[in-house]
């Protein structure tokens, strides 16, 4: 995982002389807070550019927050739109079920 995080840009922890990876307070949360936004649906893409904004330290402007609030919404209409086509997909099951049931049985 923590390889996935590096190569997406999720995650860019220091290096020791001898290559090994050094962690941060800071890099272990924001491991925690990509988990967190992979988990609400957001692509590793997506996370990498709005990690610092949303769940950063650091002072964002509002024109960050505004395009950041804006991405959120974009990803929740289309869980949206994939939760009708899902609703739909079981309503046919149940319909098939039904069928099967009253003239197969």
């Amino acid at each position: 995982m923590i390889r996935h995080y590096e190569a997406t840009g999720i995650l860019a922890p220091g290096r020791t002389s001898n290559g090994y990876r050094s962690f941060t307070e800071e890099d272990v949360r924001t491991v925690e807070d990509a988990r967190c936004l992979i988990e609400a649906g957001l692509t590793a893409a997506e996370t990498a550019d709005l990690v610092g904004i949303v769940c950063g330290p650091a002072p964002v402007t509002p024109a960050e927050v505004s395009a950041a609030l804006d991405r959120i919404a974009e990803r929740r209409s289309l869980l949206d739109a994939r939760i009708e086509e899902l609703l739909a997909a079981r309503r046919k099951l149940d319909e098939l079920r039904e069928y099967v049931e009253a003239e197969r049985l």
